[in-house]
């Protein structure tokens, strides 16, 4: 295995005597040198312009179908159209608080420990490099976490393609470049791939502004987080298979690996599980509604982009699902199809009036169990509200 396993490790661990516990600055240098581009231009001013024309239409329409403000102030909001290096940089330092919870949710073991356990010529390969990457739990997870934003910001067409709250009360931003490269790419009309998208997004943002909404997403995320382990021996085998040769190659592995994964877990943490997963669901699920609301109402190619975003699902890259980790649910086309399920069976029982009342409160959110029976959710908010 040569000498860069032992050595970089060596450098790793002093980096953490000095380094925020949350391991900021390491997410944020492997997010923007991954995403980084030298000749990746400004965003031209006329699709800056558009964007915003586009977004006063969709915030209208939002508000119309979902009865909800897109802003908590209930100000208009602003949809900042970005390149793709400025959307990951913004889009840190929003995401900077739950990142680095996250990372100290992850795995703790190894704090203390002696000297003697990094030096290589007094140990047995195997087991010193399960020492280390015990040890090394919060700074793996960093590196896993930085490499898929990373990758995330080339592919991203709007702020919530990865669903973590954040910040954003000055709103959602926008990589103008990946929506018309995905419009190009499906031979669609930008305009109304834009206005699809930008409803997707402030719809998803009008949800997150109800602060029992972003903060139950936000404690069920933690929770996830906190039942990671690292998966010393696989990843140990991944190396051998796959030797890195610097910091950025092992970022590379450890975004598009297993080898920081769930550990075992009780029935509590499994229903905790159960419950993120259903909340991100029917989020995806209502926000997907009154996309295609809207696009009945304004879109002329709606069936066209909705048959391509279902296959852009479909087809994800692995870079694509390697940010499935970081929040802590798959989210494949199945996941998407449950939530609209779940939308469509409440419409059909009781209209589209009782959609909205979703995300009055904490207590109206679907439970796991109702999320497949809406009609049982109907049945409990109905009895709620006489009692």
């Amino acid at each position: 295995m040569g000498r860069f396993i032992p050595s970089m490790f060596a450098d790793v661990m002093k980096m953490m005597q000095v380094q925020d516990p949350t391991q900021f600055d390491l997410i944020s240098q492997l997010a923007m040198s991954i995403v980084a581009d030298p000749e990746e231009k400004n965003v031209d001013p006329k699709d800056r312009i558009v964007a915003d024309e586009l977004a006063r239409i969709a915030e209208l329409h939002v508000a119309d179908v979902t009865g909800m403000p897109t802003t908590p102030s209930g100000q208009p909001v602003t949809v900042h159209t970005l390149t793709r290096t400025a959307w990951v940089q913004r889009s840190l330092i929003r995401w900077k608080g739950l990142l680095g919870e996250m990372v100290r949710a992850r795995n703790q073991a190894g704090r203390g420990a002696s000297d003697d356990e990094t030096n290589v010529d007094h140990e047995d390969m195997s087991a010193m490099m399960e020492k280390w990457f015990t040890m090394l739990g919060p700074t793996l997870a960093a590196m896993q976490i930085g490499s898929a934003i990373g990758h995330l910001g080339k592919r991203s067409r709007g702020q919530y393609d990865l669903l973590l709250p954040g910040d954003f009360a000055d709103g959602p931003a926008i990589i103008i470049n990946n929506r018309k490269a995905f419009a190009n790419d499906w031979s669609l009309p930008e305009d109304d791939v834009m206005l699809w998208l930008t409803v997707n997004d402030l719809t998803v943002h009008s949800v997150l502004s109800r602060p029992h909404v972003s903060q139950r997403l936000r404690g069920l995320i933690l929770a996830h987080a906190a039942t990671l382990s690292i998966d010393a021996q696989g990843l140990q085998h991944q190396l051998e298979s796959t030797m890195p040769s610097n910091m950025s190659e092992l970022a590379e592995i450890l975004s598009g690996s297993n080898a920081i994964e769930a550990k075992q877990v009780s029935e509590n943490q499994h229903q905790t599980q159960r419950e993120l997963e259903t909340l991100v669901t029917v989020i995806r699920g209502y926000a997907d509604w009154v996309s295609q609301t809207v696009a009945e109402r304004a879109i002329g190619a709606r069936t066209l982009i909705e048959e391509a975003i279902k296959r852009s699902r479909i087809e994800r890259s692995d870079d694509e699902v390697a940010g499935d980790a970081i929040v802590g649910v798959e989210q494949s086309p199945e996941m998407y199809d449950l939530g609209r399920r779940f939308i469509q069976g409440v419409i059909e029982r009781d209209g589209d009036r009782s959609l909205s009342q979703i995300w009055v409160v904490e207590s109206n959110l679907p439970t796991p169990a109702e999320l497949k029976a809406p009609g049982l959710w109907l049945e409990r908010i109905r009895i709620e509200h006489l009692l």
